[in-house]
């Protein structure tokens, strides 16, 4: 009867929701895949947007050297894009846009997006970086 009157200790059951709360922490990602100290400008279209969480992605068709490349860019979620003035529909498939980035370490076409401007030169929305500390 002593057992069972400990494990439904409140006691015992918050100990073992601080036991979880590191692990839940290491399910986020890491930011170390970008080079915070680099930043890259892309011009191109808008391939796909996706507005979700955790993170929103732009994928981006880019010009670069007369040939198209595409870049996966992975930006904040949709609560702190929102919270800077963000909607879903500030960007749509086929849109002109330069954007800056932190691109990834190992050089493959992808990255963090940091600033996205129109074809008309206008910034679109406000964006800071997501890596903690940056």
């Amino acid at each position: 009867m002593k057992t069972r009157a400990i494990l439904n200790s409140p006691a015992i059951f918050l100990f073992l929701a601080s036991l979880l709360l590191p692990v839940l922490a290491l399910a986020h990602h890491s930011f170390e895949m970008f080079d915070v100290e680099k930043t890259v400008v892309l011009t191109g279209t808008v391939k796909q947007w996706q507005w979700t969480n955790p993170h929103v992605w732009i994928q981006l068709n880019a010009q670069q050297d007369g040939a198209v490349t595409e870049w996966s860019l992975e930006g904040v979620s949709v609560n702190q894009l929102e919270r800077q003035g963000w909607k879903r529909n500030m960007l749509s498939v086929g849109d002109a846009v330069s954007i800056t980035i932190h691109p990834l370490r190992n050089g493959k076409p992808g990255g963090q997006w940091l600033k996205v401007t129109g074809a008309d030169g206008k910034q679109i929305g406000l964006v800071a970086p997501a890596v903690p500390g940056k």
